[in-house]
């Protein structure tokens, strides 16, 4: 009998990824996403779809709270994003 050894995670490096916030996200929370190594762009309003769509290319990963909308075209738009936030950055949960 073959046992399938455990594979071994290794942490992302967030070094010179990018981050975009949106929605009033607290400052302690952009601060300790920046300590974590993210560059982070953020927003204290949501973002309509066009304008996800024409930001978002630059992005690996996006936060959002409840009003901003990820569509399929702001998924497709966005060919770098690897990470989804949704809602509670406010606490960093």
């Amino acid at each position: 009998m073959h046992i399938r050894q455990p594979k071994v995670l290794h942490p992302v490096e967030n070094e010179n990824l990018k981050l975009l916030l949106v929605e009033n996200i607290s400052p302690e929370a952009v601060g300790a996403l920046q300590d974590q190594g993210w560059r982070v762009d953020h927003s204290a309003k949501a973002m309509s779809e066009d304008e996800l769509v024409e930001k978002i290319h630059q992005y690996h990963a996006i936060g959002i709270r409840s009003k901003t909308r990820i569509t399929e075209r702001v998924l497709k738009a966005a060919p770098k994003v690897s990470r989804l936030f949704f809602r509670s950055l406010e606490t960093l949960e």
